[in-house]
C-alpha cells in the first residue's frame, strides 16, 4: 500500500524536526511508558518496538508472537468477541494502568 504526503508534509517535518525527533523525544520521557508490538507485523518491523523501548527510559516492552499491524483485528470488525492476539494486548495495558 502507498501511503503517498504531500510536499507541505515534508516542509512541515523540516521546520519542527526538533520537536517530531522520535528519538529525542522518547530520550526526553519521564513516564512509565508501555510498548506492545506483534513479532509479526508486517507494516513495521519489532525490532522498531526494541529501539525504542531502549531509548524510553521507563518503559516495558511486550512483544506478542502473532496478531500482525492490527494485532488481529480489522474493519469493520463484526465479530462479538475480540482476537486472541488482540485480548492479549488489552489485559496487558490494563496490568500496566493497575
Amino acid at each position: 500500500q502507498e501511503l503517498h504526503h504531500k510536499y507541505q508534509f515534508y516542509l512541515d517535518f523540516k521546520e519542527n524536526f526538533e520537536k517530531l525527533d522520535i528519538r529525542s523525544r522518547a530520550k526526553s520521557l519521564i513516564q512509565n511508558a508501555l510498548i506492545i508490538h506483534a513479532a509479526e507485523d508486517e507494516a513495521v518491523h519489532f525490532t522498531e518496538a526494541m529501539r525504542l523501548a531502549k531509548w524510553i527510559p521507563n518503559s516495558a516492552l511486550k512483544i506478542l508472537p502473532q496478531g500482525g499491524h492490527t494485532f488481529g483485528a480489522k474493519h469493520p470488525y463484526l465479530n462479538q468477541d475480540l482476537p486472541r492476539v488482540l485480548e492479549e494486548l488489552v489485559d496487558a495495558t490494563v496490568k500496566f494502568f493497575k
